[in-house]
């Protein structure tokens, strides 16, 4: 299989932007583990928030210590856009879905 998949490599000129390859992966594992965490909690957003916002807080302090080289690795804006984009669609989802503001 190996094989086929190097031939096929090899004969298609084919490449992704830059921000598909390095920053939406970064914004969809946000996405995902929020979307995670909310439903665990029944999307109840009072409850959840310590639970939701640690890593998404952690991803997004860790990638601006890495302007001045506090953290190890290169600081790219568009990894801080990617991250409020998740963010942002996950918390539109949970509000939307959020059982106890309902009642």
């Amino acid at each position: 299989m190996l094989d086929y998949v190097d031939t096929v490599r090899e004969n298609i000129n084919f490449s992704l932007p830059g921000w598909v390859i390095y920053s939406l992966p970064d914004g969809l594992w946000i996405l995902s583990y929020m979307l995670v965490i909310g439903a665990i909690w029944d999307f109840d957003l009072k409850n959840s928030a310590p639970a939701l916002f640690f890593l998404p807080a952690l991803a997004l302090i860790s990638e601006l210590l890495q302007l001045p080289g506090i953290v190890p690795g290169t600081f790219d804006p568009g990894d801080i856009l990617a991250y409020a984009l998740g963010i942002t669609l996950a918390m539109v989802y949970i509000i939307k879905n959020n059982r106890y503001e309902k009642n």
